[in-house]
């Protein structure tokens, strides 16, 4: 963790780490799998957003808003992916900026039944608590379901009250445009399931808009490897099936999983029977091909 500390009401929402030596982000950022191109494009524009906004470069010549938005189907990675981009970012701007932090912000703490609190908390979390994390180095900050704020305000729910829904979208479209002008150390990484649930005017602003696909068979087979090399730190039988070839066939079997159901099957498979529930040292390719032809 930081040593920042926050003691107002909306610094609870926000959860605060040192990015560069953790250990938890390292891994988010080197062993997600996904295509290599989606992790360098979303590097390349993290970096680029930073450098050039902390350069002066920005406004109406080139509209910078240091904004990437992820989106795709639960259990791809958008979450795993924009918390380890805080380690990549720390990795690559560190020497030049100083501390890098990650800032895990509860959406779902931010709206307020009370007439104005939103808007409020809003702006205290926009421009005051993040200006001041970026004082001495980025802070990558990663807004999960991003929609609790930014909902479409033309697609809103009748459930919903439509003035609560304008005023907290027009709070953080108001929000984004401050931090594009006063505060280049700040970037932005929302997530969503409903990128369809988003206000245009967010979409609009983001520098990135990137979906994540559910993996194809070949980045299935090298997350079940890994997830059986990870077994393998403590059941040395585990290291050879992640090396098998039938490894290939059994991604197959599975195409149209995302990412988290690919590493659960490996749980599946091993409590598919007591002996390898209790020592996954037994744990055959025989049962991964079975399970798998089971599910198709």
């Amino acid at each position: 963790m930081s040593d920042y500390h926050s003691h107002s009401k909306v610094g609870e929402a926000m959860a605060v780490t040192a990015a560069r030596h953790d250990r938890q982000l390292k891994d988010s950022w080197e062993r997600i799998v996904v295509d290599p191109a989606i992790k360098d494009r979303l590097l390349n524009h993290a970096l680029m957003s930073i450098s050039l906004r902390k350069a002066g470069i920005g406004g109406v010549g080139l509209p910078l808003h240091g904004l990437l938005l992820l989106n795709g189907l639960p259990g791809v990675g958008k979450t795993t992916l924009a918390r380890g981009l805080a380690y990549a970012v720390a990795e690559n701007l560190g020497d030049r900026y100083g501390l890098v932090r990650l800032v895990d912000v509860n959406m779902h703490l931010l709206p307020s039944e009370l007439l104005g609190r939103t808007q409020r908390n809003v702006v205290q979390l926009f421009q005051e608590e993040l200006p001041a994390l970026a004082e001495d180095g980025p802070a990558v900050v990663v807004l999960d379901e991003v929609e609790v704020l930014a909902v479409s305000r033309s697609e809103a729910s009748l459930d919903i009250n439509p003035a609560d829904v304008f005023r907290g979208t027009a709070a953080l479209l108001s929000a984004l445009d401050w931090i594009a002008r006063e505060a280049p150390g700040v970037l932005v990484v929302g997530t969503t399931n409903l990128a369809g649930a988003l206000d245009d005017a967010v979409v609009s602003r983001a520098d990135l808009v990137m979906e994540l696909p559910l993996p194809g068979a070949a980045v299935i087979r090298d997350i079940l490897a890994d997830t059986l090399n990870e077994l393998g730190r403590h059941f040395p039988g585990c290291r050879e099936l992640a090396e098998d070839n039938e490894l290939g066939e059994v991604a197959e079997l599975l195409g149209g999983i995302d990412g988290r159901q690919a590493r659960k099957f490996v749980a599946d498979a091993l409590a598919s029977n007591r002996a390898t529930a209790l020592d996954p040292s037994g744990l055959r390719m025989q049962t991964l091909v079975e399970l798998a032809k089971a599910r198709g």
